[in-house]
């Protein structure tokens, strides 16, 4: 009879999650909730209604960093005003980036492309039928 394991510790890293954007550091929560993972799968930068698309990855970045790290961000993702210059903005090739990466941080494993040919054989590959011979194997 197998043992049945009566108590698991399933307690993850208390660790952030961080990344840099030079010359900041920004941290993230070590683990995030279950409805932040959903609004990053489902977050569509390339929407019809861009204003409504950054303000709802603005706000995954407040659900998943505390409360000053996500106000930097914010800062670094403004445009910069003669009063206020932004010398270091935050901008779409950065998020393009950090998403993928959060993604894989936090469970969900973006689809990478394939570095092969369609069909799974690289370019060198031969048949598998090329070396083989007419005649029947006998055993």
């Amino acid at each position: 009879m197998t043992d049945i394991v009566r108590f698991k510790d399933f307690s993850l890293s208390p660790e952030p999650v961080t990344f840099r954007i030079a010359p900041d550091d920004f941290e993230c929560y070590p683990e995030i909730p279950l409805d932040a993972l959903v609004e990053l799968s489902g977050l569509n930068l390339g929407g019809d209604d861009r204003k409504a698309q950054m303000d709802k990855l603005k706000d995954f970045f407040d659900g998943i960093m505390p409360p000053e790290q996500a106000a930097k961000l914010r800062t670094r993702m403004r445009v910069g005003t003669e009063d206020e210059p932004n010398p270091s903005p935050i901008g779409m090739r950065h998020i393009t980036n950090i998403l993928p990466w959060l993604m894989e941080v936090y469970g969900l494993r973006p689809t990478q492309p394939s570095s092969e040919s369609e069909d799974g054989s690289e370019a060198a590959d031969t048949s598998s039928t090329e070396s083989s011979s007419d005649e029947a194997s006998m055993s």
